[in-house]
């Protein structure tokens, strides 16, 4: 056959492969070969007749981005690696040449985070059964764009995940969380967090960089980092950035704030006021605040606060010992949560200093950090006020089953899986579903404070962000926010 009809045979063959696996692959020139940085990323070795049948090879593996193919010989080799993990060099065979599969964001843009059925059959995503949409596949992780190979150790990383977890590798911090270098975690070691705002050994001043005793933490649609600081203010901080703004201030100590994706309102609770106040609105709840009172009508030593979809806002009277929920404009609260007398009690029914709040809204879920009865309770929101606990209430103590004045909570919505600041114990605590005990993800088990990157000392507040791959804690006693990567 015609050499020039050959190679117009195989050009359409190769689009045509490349079309059915939606890949591009940019080929060496005559000469070369592949070598990776570990020779396990070599996966497979055989003869086949045509470059063509290694290419279709190489698609055919989603482990596969690079495949060398010599002419004479028919060697085809697939590697689990591209020029991240390994390097084109010259081979002994002149007939020899190396395709490289390319990655660009148009292969991920219409497939990651979505629903599994999208990438039942595609080539670089699989169905995570964790998050249940297309997520990177194994070795790989997600830089925003394209899924990447992770790297091998000593190699410089800009991302958490961006080092091999099967060789127990992680890309190692700075104390102000700047990426380092892939290195070996220990695994004694405890969780290493980085300081975000404030200074990363507790130091502490009233301006808008150093915090001074910083409480509720929260973000907005933009990323910005709201805080909630003992200088009777809420410092502002743009995403990635260590300088804040001053953006409300108050006449006491604010305590928690949470964030209204749906009016794009901030909710702010100030205790010693017996109100929670809106920014930028500085409407109030309740809207003429008087003296604190146990009634319906008026708030007493507010701490928790939620706010669901439909701007109904739940709030922690905590020294009236229970949770009303405030509709849109009213003028009055629903008890939600806790004895209508105002009594603290530890039964089904009663609360004893509810502090931090979560809503599960899809669920219909309130969760209450029950500051004094050493336990998280979980209430229906059918109007019954009955709560289960789900983790602690075995008395104040350090044991994987217990709490000690647990301050705040957060649930995952991957898996149901809770967060706990266990203050007074120096930890966060993940209770799993139906668990009997507490996993620590932050700090030491026995609850050591201190000011180191590993420790903390009276974590107030606690937000998920990163799509649930780290944890923000406001360190109150360290005068910081920190935040930990969930591995």
């Amino acid at each position: 056959m015609n050499i020039s009809i050959q190679l117009f045979i195989n050009i359409i063959i190769i689009s045509y492969i490349e079309s059915i696996y939606q890949s591009t692959v940019i080929f060496s020139s005559l000469g070369s070969e592949f070598q990776s940085e570990n020779n396990l990323d070599l996966f497979l070795s055989k003869t086949v007749s045509k470059r063509i049948l290694c290419i279709a090879l190489c698609n055919q593996h989603r482990l596969c981005y690079t495949f060398d193919f010599d002419f004479i010989s028919g060697r085809c080799r697939l590697f689990e690696s591209n020029l991240r993990t390994g390097s084109i060099i010259v081979s002994s065979s002149s007939s020899s040449i190396v395709g490289i599969i390319k990655l660009t964001s148009n292969l991920y843009q219409s497939i990651h985070d979505q629903s599994c059925q999208i990438c039942e059959h595609n080539r670089y995503e699989i169905c995570s059964s964790i998050k249940n949409t297309c997520q990177c596949p194994l070795h790989t992780f997600w830089n925003g764009s394209i899924c990447l190979l992770q790297l091998y150790e000593n190699r410089t990383c800009l991302q958490i995940d961006g080092c091999r977890k099967d060789f127990n590798l992680t890309c190692s911090m700075d104390v102000y969380g700047k990426f380092l270098q892939c290195s070996t975690v220990s695994p004694s070691a405890l969780p290493f967090g980085v300081t975000v705002v404030g200074l990363y050994n507790g130091t502490s001043n009233d301006n808008d960089t150093i915090l001074s005793g910083p409480r509720g933490i929260a973000f907005s649609n933009n990323g910005s980092l709201y805080v909630t600081d003992a200088t009777y203010k809420v410092i502002r901080f743009p995403q990635n950035s260590r300088i804040g703004q001053t953006v409300m201030t108050y006449l006491s100590n604010p305590a928690m704030i949470t964030f209204d994706q749906t009016l794009s309102n901030f909710y702010v609770s100030i205790p010693y006021n017996a109100l929670v106040q809106m920014w930028p609105s500085n409407n109030t709840i309740p809207p003429n605040p008087g003296t604190a009172s146990c009634t319906t009508d008026l708030l007493y030593f507010t701490i928790g606060v939620a706010v669901d979809s439909l701007g109904n806002v739940y709030i922690a009277s905590t020294l009236c010992n229970w949770v009303t929920k405030w509709s849109l404009n009213a003028t009055n609260g629903t008890l939600v949560a806790g004895l209508s007398t105002a009594n603290a009690g530890n039964d089904n029914w009663s609360l004893n200093w509810p502090f931090g709040l979560f809503l599960d809204e899809l669920n219909e879920n309130l969760y209450i950090a029950d500051y004094s009865n050493h336990r998280v309770q979980k209430v229906i929101l059918n109007g019954s006020g009955y709560g289960v606990t789900v983790a602690g209430g075995n008395g104040a103590g350090v044991a994987a089953n217990q709490l000690n004045s647990p301050t705040s909570i957060i649930a995952s919505r991957y898996d149901g899986a809770i967060y706990i600041a266990d203050r007074n114990n120096n930890r966060i605590q993940k209770w799993l579903v139906n668990a009997t005990f507490g996993i620590t993800i932050a700090d030491s088990p026995s609850g050591i404070a201190g000011n180191t990157p590993y420790l903390l000392n009276w974590p107030f507040d606690i937000k998920l962000a990163c799509n649930e791959e780290c944890l923000y804690v406001s360190d109150n006693r360290n005068n910081r926010i920190q935040r930990f990567y969930l591995q």
